[in-house]
């Protein structure tokens, strides 16, 4: 008995939709949480609450983490510090969390021993 040319093309359709599936399934998921009340407004914030709020949107609601290192192999993008070996990064990412709410991560990396130059003051 020959098996009809659709059949075969709808098996071989289907197996190859389970195969993506099976590894789309195998890549580790994360739960998105509604990020904690955080306001930076009023100009009375510093640059280390600037540093804090930064760090714990990279670290949790940004899911940064997930594909980005910073000085080390990040597991799906390359470790962007290490990609031109600078002294000094600031990396900035504006991200549009949900319905309209929009936020920026920065984050920083200095080379140990890395110092600023002095800003120099034009006339």
């Amino acid at each position: 008995m020959r098996v009809p040319v659709v059949v075969k093309v709808g098996a071989f359709a289907v197996l190859v939709m389970a195969g993506y599936s099976g590894f789309a399934n195998s890549i580790p998921q994360i739960e998105s949480k509604p990020p904690q009340e955080l306001s930076l407004e009023g100009g009375n914030v510093t640059q280390a609450q600037l540093v804090k709020a930064g760090e714990e949107i990279y670290h949790t609601k940004g899911t940064c983490e997930i594909c980005h290192r910073i000085g080390q192999k990040g597991t799906r993008a390359p470790d962007l510090a290490g990609a031109c070996k600078p002294r000094f990064l600031r990396l900035s990412g504006k991200f549009n969390v949900r319905g309209g709410i929009y936020t920026t991560v920065v984050v920083e990396r200095r080379q140990n021993g890395w110092r600023a130059a002095p800003p120099v003051q034009l006339p």
